[in-house]
């Protein structure tokens, strides 16, 4: 009984890697299965194995919506794609440090030309400049 129950927890957790939702369809407590975990290492094991292949799954899921997004020409889907899989789409975005001053972090945004993305080049390595200058200094 107690493997047939940790069997469709695991299954449940494939699906939808979140252990209090695979809990309640597999009619466990997130206490016992904490347990379980804490008793049995190979367990514990399967349930992180369990979780990957269900991130996967949402991950490939929501991947072929943005997709049928893509081909039904949403802007926003086709730049949010080409922003994640393509450099020569990227732009820095500075972000300012509010405790330190300075640069803290730079994102990356659409890239609209050519010549913009020569520019931002250019400012990107006066930004790393600027870093290791400050890093010399400290």
């Amino acid at each position: 009984m107690k493997k047939n129950r940790r069997k469709r927890f695991l299954e449940e957790l494939q699906e939808l890697p979140n252990i209090s939702i695979a809990c309640k369809k597999a009619g466990i407590s997130r206490n016992t299965v904490y347990r379980w975990m804490e008793e049995n290492k190979k367990f514990k094991s399967q349930i992180e194995i369990a979780q990957v292949m269900g991130t996967n799954s949402i991950c490939d899921l929501a991947e072929s919506k943005l997709i049928a997004h893509i081909n039904n020409g949403n802007m926003k889907a086709i730049q949010l794609y080409l922003s994640s899989h393509k450099q020569a789409y990227f732009r820095p975005r500075i972000k300012e440090d509010p405790l330190y001053g300075g640069v803290s972090e730079i994102t990356y945004t659409i890239v609209n030309s050519r010549n913009e993305l020569e520019e931002l080049r250019k400012l990107k390595k006066e930004i790393e400049e600027m870093r290791e200058t400050d890093a010399e200094k400290e």
